[in-house]
């Protein structure tokens, strides 16, 4: 059903728990200790506390609606990729803003972080992956480009994919 974000019973099929979100298209990430669900919104988030149902939110706090969410491997911070080229983290215990990382020039996709947390990997429809130093300098190195074969990609059927750091 549209609107709503539900639980589902694999083994029954049957559907056993729902929390009502606005229609549309929207960015999804799960905690890796499951608690937390993040939604993203109009230019903001919202993280959902799974077993309570209840919620914080931030609306019209960053650049652009996310595209993209994942939490840091300790889920103390939750990043967005935005169309607009930007990436937010987030401050996952308050869902407010913390930074926003300026780098890419198009659509930013999938995120990952390295193991520790500490490295940030972003890849954009600009054909550029950015790794960022979540701990120092907020970037390493340069841009490198991994498309050079399909130039630049457009939503939604092209995009840089998945990747690992």
């Amino acid at each position: 059903m549209e609107g709503e974000l539900a639980w589902w019973d694999l083994d029954s099929r049957k559907k056993t728990r729902t929390i009502e979100i606005e229609d549309g298209y929207h960015a999804l990430a799960l905690s890796s200790d499951g608690l937390t669900a993040a939604i993203g919104l109009d230019r903001g988030i919202r993280l959902i506390n799974v077993r309570t149902g209840t919620a914080k939110e931030a609306t019209g706090a960053a650049a652009s609606s996310p595209i993209r969410l994942s939490f840091s491997p300790d889920g103390k911070t939750v990043v967005s990729t935005n169309i607009d080229g930007t990436v937010t983290l987030w401050d996952a215990a308050a869902a407010t803003p913390s930074e926003t990382l300026r780098g890419h020039s198009r659509t930013v996709w999938d995120p990952v972080f390295s193991a520790d947390g500490e490295t940030l990997y972003t890849g954009s429809s600009d054909g550029t992956v950015i790794a960022w130093d979540l701990s120092g300098d907020r970037r390493l190195g340069r841009r490198f480009t991994f498309t050079h074969d399909r130039g630049l990609s457009l939503w939604p059927p092209r995009h840089p994919g998945k990747f690992s750091p």
